[in-house]
């Protein structure tokens, strides 16, 4: 079990503000970067891999060190914005993160703070470089300067050590060995396939799957050697996957990928081992219904199955589908009944429209209307199958079950078109537009204006005095419902009450403007103290940049401000709104408006040493 680090007390270092007094708590530090960084930090914290070189005292507290990891790396940490800050020259901290090194140098920071001065004292002095230590050469000319015996001996004593490593050698010897029976490719790919851990957390997934990648050529070695053995075989690997999958963090989608890989080498597979008996089309079905995430191409491993078994696939999915149709009065079905009879379904009706059953693919969809997405799902399978008469008729019974619900209108819409009623559609895309504009609605009236061969700019003015009324009603609104709420009050929320709206936020106008490249309008609508997004003031003045700099200036300010009330640490689109302003200021404003910059962050420290020169 790790040993954690003492945390700091209640009591606060001499001198340090009230504000900070949870700044290098575990929960902060977590905050700070993740769980799983605080988790390999207190392997850091531990050891004698950090190497402190200077402290800075109050007012501005902060402390430098070098931490050695795969090499060494110069670390800082400081209070800013009364949380903790850092830089690092690891990679991880390069891409903007609070790594692993800034978090074992603050677990280090709360230990010194809770230590006798004098203590503290001493251990900068002695771990100052230069102080009776040489620093360290990089392991990785280390261990190139060594030759393969000694290499080998160390790593046998680490394995010996470290159950991890012993683990990782063997499977990396198992790799070597390049088996060729089914048995062992079967062994060496499960263990291949076996996580370290658990769980996965995010930063781990892209290791786990640089080994775990190691699998495919086995796989494609059993495939050459034994193709109907090795369809088992990817079977197994691919639930193997879909179960790691379900056990981590995959937000980069590592993971996902990987069993896309596995997937394909499924299909593969299954075109290598030619037609199968009929009973691998229960196990097939099984496969489906176990994979949670389409890792591979059912049309084509189907098609490789051969005539017995897709057969025997029909009939399967036939009769689940029977089991699977919503009870009338006979109770509740099961919590999970809905997911089986949906991937079911899918299935089946893909199986349908394959062999060109349009009958019982219609059968299918009638029965089972239980919600307004499957009235929807309806409406476009007879569009798509060319009957968009029978569609409009189906979409007015189902609107009539649920009223202006957006899909099933879509789909109306699609039958109107396809059955030429233009003026129709017109009316309806001007009541959606009406309920609920936005972009993608206002231009959808447009199209179906041109399609009914309407007025196109006496509507689009009617649109936006519309969107100009809308913007006052809103704003109303705001202001009644602001003046209706209670005075906090004196509390700890009492930060959290903001001031009533003082003007219309004309961003929907805008966003439609800029689509319409109507760029001298969209700046009149911006014009202050109008509000508007962000990422449309950067858009409208990429628009201006060439030929009216000035106010791409103004915009790209305006952008900044509200970009730096919520600025953590790098600061990098900051930074960047920054470089792309003074790209278009002649130098003398230029330099007053830096001079400006950091005279009010100057507590930021990151923006301040990130911002151009004069």
């Amino acid at each position: 079990m790790k040993r954690q680090p003492a945390a700091p007390g209640t009591d606060l270092p001499p001198g340090w503000p009230e504000e900070w007094r949870g700044v290098l708590s575990d929960s902060a530090l977590c905050t700070a970067g993740s769980r799983s960084i605080y988790d390999r930090a207190l392997d850091y914290a531990n050891t004698s891999s950090i190497e402190v070189s200077e402290e800075d005292p109050l007012p501005e507290p902060a402390l430098r060190a070098f931490v050695r990891g795969s090499e060494l790396y110069q670390t800082e940490i400081w209070i800013e914005d009364d949380q903790i800050a850092g830089s690092c020259s690891c990679p991880h901290a390069e891409e903007g993160w609070f790594c692993k090194h800034q978090t074992a140098l603050a677990l280090l920071w709360r230990q010194r703070l809770a230590a006798p001065p004098s203590a503290a004292a001493a251990a900068t002095q002695a771990n100052r470089p230069g102080t009776g230590r040489k620093r360290p050469l990089s392991l990785a000319g280390v261990l190139h300067a060594q030759d393969a015996s000694t290499l080998a001996d160390k790593l046998l004593e680490l394995a010996g050590r470290d159950a991890e490593w012993a683990r990782e050698l063997h499977r990396w010897k198992k790799l070597q060995e390049a088996p060729a029976d089914l048995d062992t490719l079967w062994e060496v790919i499960t263990d291949t396939l076996e996580p370290d851990a658990e769980f996965l957390g995010w930063g781990e997934t892209a290791e786990y799957v640089r080994r775990a990648s190691g699998a495919l050529p086995f796989i494609a070695q059993a495939r050459k050697a034994d193709p109907e053995g090795a369809v088992e075989l990817c079977m197994d690997a691919l639930r193997q996957g879909w179960s790691v999958l379900q056990r981590a963090d995959d937000s980069d989608g590592d993971i996902s990928g990987l069993c896309a890989e596995l997937g394909a080498a499924f299909v593969a597979t299954l075109e290598a081992a030619g037609p199968l008996p009929a009973t691998f089309g229960d196990s097939y079905l099984a496969l489906l219904e176990e994979d949670p995430f389409g890792s591979f191409d059912t049309e084509q491993a189907e098609c490789a199955l051969g005539p017995a078994a897709q057969a025997r696939l029909r009939e399967r999915l036939a009769q689940r589908w029977q089991t699977l149709v919503p009870p009338g009065t006979e109770g509740r079905p099961p919590r999970d009944f809905d997911a089986r009879r949906w991937i079911t379904k899918r299935h089946y009706l893909r199986q349908l429209e394959r062999d060109g059953d349009l009958h019982e693919a219609l059968v299918v969809l009638r029965s089972d209307l239980t919600v307004s997405a499957e009235h929807a799902e309806l409406i476009a399978y007879l569009i798509d199958h060319g009957q968009p008469e029978v569609a409009l008729r189906q979409a007015e019974s189902s609107l009539l079950a649920h009223p202006r619900d957006r899909q099933i209108e879509s789909e109306k819409l699609r039958a109107l078109e396809h059955t030429g009623q233009f003026a129709e559609a017109l009316v309806l895309t001007r009541s959606r537009f009406d309920r609920s504009p936005g972009l993608p609605d206002y231009q959808a009236v447009l199209k179906a204006a041109t399609a009914a061969k309407a007025d196109l700019p006496a509507l689009r003015a009617e649109l936006h005095a519309s969107l100009v009324h809308r913007e006052h009603e809103d704003l109303d609104i705001a202001r009644r419902r602001h003046a209706r709420m209670k005075p906090l009050g004196f509390s700890p929320y009492a930060a959290l009450e903001s001031p009533p709206p003082s003007a219309p936020n004309v961003s929907l106008r805008v966003e439609i403007l800029l689509s319409e490249a109507c760029r001298d309008e969209a700046w009149a609508a911006v014009q202050p103290p109008a509000l508007c997004r962000g990422p449309l003031l950067h858009t409208l003045a990429r628009h201006l940049r060439a030929d009216r700099p000035a106010d791409a200036v103004t915009l790209l300010q305006r952008v900044l401000r509200d970009e730096m009330r919520n600025a953590k640490s790098p600061y990098a689109e900051a930074l960047a709104l920054v470089r792309e302003a003074i790209a278009l200021m002649p130098p003398e404003p230029r330099g007053r408006w830096l001079a400006d910059l950091r005279a009010e962050f100057k507590a930021k420290r990151n923006f301040i040493a990130g911002l151009p020169a004069g």
